[in-house]
């Protein structure tokens, strides 16, 4: 019996503006006869096509003028009639990010351009295979899972229904019968709105807008009707209802009937409500009362827990009332004073009242005194099952004894440890009391000057002027006196002393009745000032010391021969007079915010005018360049400010020397970056020209050898049609040497790469890329997944050095380990292969342009691979190396910036 099979044919939509690709393509698909082709040269004109005829394959390119090859692949998908027919993608781009784009689209696959016309059948063919095995595998598991869901729906408790996204309903389950009474013939096919109530219509234009956007609703509750128009409460959660391609065609909507719970609910409500009305209001009655008592009020049960307290006792703690009720009285007392009272509330709780004093911390962190009661309660049976607690607080009473027993101690104790000379006279200016300090820095025992005037130890020529200041104070002509004077001590040593005198009065009568002084050792800060004159005197740099009010109190040598004056001649004037007449007005306003918050006493000179040029103005007129720095002093007479002034004319002259120098210097940069960027364009123009003018001539040779082997196919022999292939072969390696000549001119000055992604993704992307075949073992390292990396130029670069890796190996199998190690500042990788190895001879040369260590009739390539490889790199700021040796396989090494580090170093 002779058996014949006949296999359908497969209808293909060819869809790209570009003639030249439509004749390619059409022709390299005409070998295969199972394929019939029909071409468009556009989106719309592919809609068109296909209104009335469904192919079974389409051919779709990616850049296409008008309407594009996704907004195409989507209008088609919109249609019953194309919705589920494969496409694959034709197309020249190398973007790693659109063609993650694509794949995202749900296609069968992608076919890169250019293409071996002769493999093409066989890649559709691989492709549509593909395609189908895994929608075969998804159509069963759907119809595994879609038998497991309708089970479990069915024995659901919830009534489940299914809508689309108009509101009609398209499943209804056994619960959604019993819930609602509507049996699936009679509502299956009806709106949604025949078991809802009017007034909760909105509730289902909210669930369908929801997921419409895709969003999830859960625990909504609203009510829905029955059959004989009965309303119940229910809870509903709706998600959306998804096509395998994401689309949104309808919505899922679980339902639970809640009435019950309902009713529940608002019983309780209403029973709640009555009992709390009538416990507030006897509650709030007792509150009034107790909350009106000034004296603390609180009551502890057994386990000592505060339950209740009254507003004084809240105040006194500053406890919220809801804090208080509750907690236990170690919390509220503390460690300390829980330790203190506990043995009181054993008593009170053992049925013994008690009555102490205590004293608290009150809320705002002052001392209270108390007097505390702890009164025990007991229930019917005489059980104490807690205590009262009354405190009155007794602080106020306290605190004027504590002040009247501090008024009669607080002067002795101050001026016994005092470090100060204290003294009172009489007004017979006889000493009454003399501080122990009189030890320290006189010498003596304070006995020894008790009952004598206090002109004994004072130099001759200060006693005047201490009598004048005595009588001054005695008479009521001054409150206060200061006065600096010069005594000895025991050992004859003559010392300063700073005396601030004040005069003593009667409390009832007012009168002056003697005199209180503090008398203070100066003798080091006068030797401090003394030797601060003399290092100001003998600085380099002009110095001079200002008053508040800008009057100059002292300059130095070096001030005297910077601005030409004699120092008498500066001494007691205005600041001003040393300063250019353009700059004198308004400069007190300067001086008075200066002093209005002055430099730290402890810190460096502090600028004066920051941003501004200042000049000095000398005697004779004449203005000049100045740096002046400012630094309070504190003084007998207060603060001053002492500033150090430099002349600046000579930095000034340098200055202006390096400014006039970088505008020279700048305009020259900028010249040679105009020359640069124009020889730039000028390479770009003529890399592209060059590209573009020699694959013209190549491709009509390459269709002239293709028309001609048609014409003469009949007349040509096995060594024509070798060396017709031969020749086209020539011509595809041409394209990629132009291709990789304009590459290579471009590394350096793209601005794009600077995309950053994870180790892991880049990787996912370039063995995408690179496919490598099933006998090729490629092992990427696990330190991919913890890094983040530039996605260009590693990416090409790791397609170029593995792609290599396969095309060079001696063997049909092989493997490949591409590793990476974080170094912080950068990234070192390596990519290693099995193949046959590099001699060392040959480990420079594999790097030059146009250089391959096979003949190109063996090994297809430009020879600028890793040409392309090293320039990148090495404009990236890396490096790379190479570990070989022949028959021990290949080793690349190469370093590139971290992103973190490439931040930093543009910052």
């Amino acid at each position: 019996m002779n058996v014949q099979f006949q296999m359908r044919s497969v209808d293909v939509l060819h869809v790209d503006d570009d003639a030249d690709a439509r004749e390619t393509i059409g022709t390299a698909i005409a070998y295969d006869p199972i394929f019939n082709v029909r071409s468009c040269a556009s989106g719309e004109e592919a809609l068109a096509a296909t209104a009335k005829w469904s192919p079974d394959l389409i051919l779709l390119d990616l850049n296409m003028p008008g309407m594009d090859g996704p907004t195409t692949l989507m209008r088609l998908r919109e249609r019953s009639q194309t919705a589920g027919v494969p496409v694959i993608f034709v197309t020249a781009a190398t973007n790693t990010r659109e063609l993650d784009q694509l794949r995202r689209l749900g296609i069968a696959g992608i076919i890169a351009k250019p293409f071996d016309p002769t493999s093409l059948c066989s890649q559709i063919n691989g492709l549509l295979c593909k395609s189908h095995r895994e929608l075969e595998k998804e159509r069963s598991e759907l119809q595994e899972k879609l038998a497991v869901a309708n089970a479990i729906i069915d024995s659901s408790e919830d009534a489940v229904v299914a809508k689309d996204l108009s509101g009609t309903i398209l499943s209804w389950n056994a619960a959604a019968e019993r819930l609602f009474q509507f049996r699936p013939s009679e509502i299956i096919g009806r709106s949604i709105h025949v078991h809802i109530p009017p007034e909760q219509l909105t509730h289902d234009d909210y669930i369908l807008d929801q997921v419409r956007q895709g969003r999830t609703i859960d625990n909504l509750e609203t009510k829905r009707l029955r059959k004989d128009g009965t309303a119940i409460d229910v809870s509903l959660r709706a998600t959306p209802i998804r096509r395998p391609n994401g689309t949104i065609i309808g919505a899922s909507i679980v339902e639970r009937d809640i009435s019950r719970q309902k009713h529940i609910e608002a019983v309780f409500r209403k029973t709640n409500s009555s009992l709390e009305q009538e416990v507030a209001a006897r509650t709030s009655e007792l509150q009034t009362i107790i909350n009106a008592i000034p004296s603390m009020i609180a009551y502890w049960d057994r386990d000592l827990r505060c339950r209740f307290a009254n507003s004084a006792y809240l105040e006194w703690f500053g406890w919220a009332p809801e804090k208080l009720v509750g907690c236990h009285i170690r919390t509220l007392l503390g460690e300390t004073l829980f330790a203190k009272n506990h043995p009181y509330m054993r008593a009170a709780l053992s049925g013994i009242r008690q009555n102490f004093e205590r004293t608290l911390v009150k809320a705002d962190g002052s001392i209270g005194y108390t007097w505390a009661n702890y009164l025990p309660h007991r229930n019917e049976s005489g059980e104490v099952i807690g205590f009262f607690v009354l405190v009155t607080d007794v602080t106020e009473m306290r605190e004027a004894q504590r002040r009247i027993k501090e008024s009669e101690d607080r002067y002795r104790i101050l001026a016994d440890n005092s470090s100060d000379l204290i003294i009172q006279l009489d007004r017979d200016l006889l000493l009454r009391y003399v501080s122990p300090a009189c030890r320290d820095i006189l010498g003596v025992d304070e006995s020894e000057l008790l009952g004598k005037q206090p002109y004994g130890p004072i130099h001759p020529e200060h006693v005047e002027q201490l009598q004048a200041a005595l009588n001054s104070l005695l008479a009521g002509e001054v409150e206060q006196s200061s006065i600096s004077i010069r005594a000895h001590d025991r050992g004859g040593r003559w010392i300063w002393l700073e005396a601030v005198m004040r005069p003593l009065r009667d409390l009832e009568s007012g009168k002056i009745d003697g005199i209180v002084g503090a008398l203070r050792d100066v003798s080091a800060r006068k030797a401090a000032e003394e030797r601060f004159r003399l290092v100001v005197e003998s600085t380099p740099t002009a110095m001079v010391m200002i008053d508040r009010s800008g009057l100059i109190s002292l300059v130095n040598r070096q001030t005297e021969r910077l601005f030409g004056y004699d120092r008498d001649e500066l001494l007691r004037q205005r600041i001003e007079l040393m300063m250019p007449s353009g700059e004198r007005h308004g400069h007190q306003a300067h001086i008075d915010r200066y002093f209005a918050s002055p430099a730290p006493l402890d810190s460096s000179q502090r600028a004066m005018g920051p941003g501004r040029d200042l000049y000095g103005r000398r005697k004779d007129g004449s203005e000049f360049p100045v740096e002046i720095g400012l630094t309070p002093i504190n003084t007998d007479e207060g603060v001053m400010v002492l500033g150090a002034v430099v002349d600046i004319t000579l930095r000034k002259q340098a200055e202006e020397e390096r400014r006039q120098f970088n505008e020279r210097l700048e305009q020259q940069v900028a010249q040679r970056t105009a020359e640069l960027e124009i020889a730039n364009k000028e390479l770009d123009d003529f890399a592209y020209a060059a590209s573009h003018d020699l694959k013209a001539p190549l491709r009509v040779i390459d269709n002239a050898s293709k028309w001609l082997e048609e014409d003469l196919a009949p007349h040509l022999t096995g060594e024509n049609r070798m060396n017709m292939q031969l020749l086209r072969g020539r011509v595809r390696r041409l394209e990629k040497l132009l291709d990789d000549l304009l590459q290579f001119s471009r590394v350096g000055r793209d601005t794009a790469g600077t995309e950053v992604i994870s180790g892991a993704e880049l990787m996912d992307n370039v063995l995408v890329l690179v496919m490598p075949p099933a006998s090729f073992d490629v092992i990427v390292g696990a330190g991919f997944g913890s890094i983040q990396v530039f996605r260009m130029p590693l990416q090409q670069i790791m397609m170029n050095l593995i792609s290599n890796a396969i095309k060079h190996h001696d063997k049909a199998a092989g493997r490949i380990e591409i590793t990476v190690e974080d170094r912080g500042s950068h990234h070192a990788f390596a990519v290693k292969d099995d193949g046959p190895g590099i001699p060392p001879q040959f480990h420079d040369r594999v790097f030059k342009m146009f250089q391959t260590l096979k003949p190109r009739d063996q090994v297809e390539g430009s020879g600028m691979g890793l040409a392309i490889v090293r320039k990148q790199i090495e404009l990236s700021g890396g490096s790379i190396s190479i570990e070989s040796a022949e028959g021990r396989g290949t080793t690349f090494r190469f370093t590139l910036r971290t992103p973190n580090s490439a931040k930093e170093r543009e910052r």
